[in-house]
């Protein structure tokens, strides 16, 4: 079992609590930004974008990367999980936090870290009656 005890995800009352919790836990170093005050060099781009002809797509990708049609686009909004799956592949040894530009909803962001970490808990309640 690891020294780390996590806190009960219930008790996490700020946004700022609840990433640095999800980065601890998972080893992660996100940060987000959720409106257009972002740094000029972000590292992952997830955002609404139109096309010529006046539809609405979205794009996610490195922000290094050229946009390619059958990578980065969706027709509909991707969802959270798609996002941290994709964050989970990306790797960068440049700056000390992946710095991530988000135009999905920052509840379903927030909901999904705090859910990760209920599952994360519980498993650490259930480690510890095991011991015992």
């Amino acid at each position: 079992m690891s020294k780390f005890t996590p806190t009960n995800p219930d008790r996490i009352e700020t946004y700022e609590a609840l990433l640095k919790e999800f980065n601890t836990v998972f080893d992660k170093n996100y940060k987000f930004y959720f409106d257009y005050d972002y740094p000029r060099m972000i590292d992952f781009h997830v955002y609404e974008e139109s096309t010529v002809d006046g539809y609405e797509v979205w794009v996610m990708k490195d922000y290094r990367d050229e946009t390619m049609l059958c990578e980065n686009v969706y027709y509909y909004q991707p969802g959270v999980d798609d996002l941290f799956n994709e964050l989970n592949n990306y790797s960068s040894d440049e700056s000390p936090y992946l710095l991530i530009h988000c135009e999905l909803d920052f509840s379903d962001v927030e909901y999904y870290m705090r859910e990760e970490l209920a599952q994360n808990y519980y498993n650490y309640q259930r480690e510890l009656e095991d011991a015992e």
